[in-house]
């Protein structure tokens, strides 16, 4: 400052620490706001536990709470640690109309986001105005179009305490994504979102098993693929709803078609109005053997129920514990599962969700 009194020296200069939080509340350029934090240097550890406050912050500011939440962070060692993983999944399990936060960081070296081009714009403005307190450059902050609120005296809370309770996987912190969920079936539901997609190639569902595969052999001929055989290992699902006839003629025909390595039934659960069809005896029918099995060739097959009501799945897994003393029940992600593992073939039985 090359014009400033001669009475101020640098001295006399009180640093201060600008931290910004961009709030979107849809996609878009430009689509966001910054909320900004001014403190003296030194008067906070900019640790774990200031950021998630800052977060905290910045959820109090909203006018509704949504059920989703994407937090992108750099990589830096306040973003990325046990403690703030921690403290993020207590503001979820906490705050009833969350269902799944979202932590995505940025890989070491990335391009510029929105939130360093807002401090470059920033330090690039503030060299032509003259802010003479922390009061004044509040007020300059504040001024700007893309600001939002900006504060001096915001609460740091301390969630060290959280390492104490918390499960510290190996590794956790190693990854580039993390999802802190309360819905056990957030995996499943990714996997049904990619089930949905449309597939590369169309196929007629009219043609038999050996059609379908000459189809994709010809497509794939024809974009200069040397393929010569009929891909090993065929797998097929199937996915019906919950008023189904679910008969032990076609569960048998079913798994025993065409050599079938894996095959998986995936009933969905009922509709307003659709009526669930009793499904005891097919069910048992699909844990007997379909013919001569080869310890040689593991023969996978799996039923997956969305939804069973909880007293009916507890009385048909206990039927079948008495009927294979070798089977197992556990649960996995709050779904029951039944599991029976033979010379050739393994069977797996899954309840997704008990309802009362």
């Amino acid at each position: 400052m090359p014009e400033r009194p001669k009475c101020i020296t640098d001295n006399d200069k009180l640093a201060l620490n600008l931290s910004t939080v961009q709030v979107a509340l849809e996609t878009g350029s430009s689509k966001f706001q910054n909320h900004n934090y001014l403190a003296v240097c030194g008067s906070f550890i900019h640790d774990s536990s200031y950021n998630v406050s800052l977060i905290l912050d910045c959820l109090m500011k909203l006018d509704v709470i949504p059920s989703n939440i994407v937090i992108v962070l750099d990589s830096a060692r306040n973003n990325k640690s046990h403690l703030f993983i921690g403290a993020m999944a207590l503001i979820l399990s906490r705050i009833p109309r969350l269902r799944q936060i979202r932590l995505v960081y940025a890989l070491t070296g990335h391009t510029h986001n929105s939130v360093d081009g807002f401090f470059g714009s920033l330090s690039t403005s503030l060299r032509k105005a003259e802010t003479m307190d922390p009061d004044e450059l509040c007020n300059y902050i504040r001024s700007l179009d893309s600001v939002a609120s900006v504060e001096q005296t915001t609460t740091i809370y301390d969630f060290s305490k959280i390492l104490d309770q918390m499960i510290k996987p190996q590794y956790l912190c190693s990854n580039s994504q993390i999802l802190l969920t309360k819905d056990s079936s957030a995996f499943r539901f990714e996997l049904l979102m990619i089930n949905s997609k449309p597939p590369k190639i169309s196929l007629n569902m009219r043609l038999s098993f050996d059609e379908q595969h000459a189809t994709i052999l010809k497509y794939l001929t024809d974009n200069g693929y040397n393929v010569t055989a009929f891909p090993k290992d065929p797998v097929v699902n199937k996915s019906l709803n919950a008023s189904v006839e679910l008969t032990p003629k076609f569960i048998q025909e079913f798994t025993t078609r065409r050599e079938i390595r894996k095959c998986t039934l995936l009933l969905k659960k009922k509709d307003n109005g659709e009526v669930e069809t009793d499904k005891r005896e097919a069910l048992l029918q699909f844990f007997m053997r379909n013919g001569p099995q080869n310890p040689d060739r593991m023969i996978s097959r799996g039923i997956i129920f969305e939804q069973m009501n909880h007293r009916r799945a507890h009385i048909l897994v206990a039927e079948l514990e008495s009927l294979y003393e070798d089977g197992k029940t556990f649960y996995l992600q709050g779904a029951l599962c039944f599991d029976l593992e033979r010379p050739g073939e393994r069977i797996q039985l899954e309840f997704a969700q008990l309802v009362r």
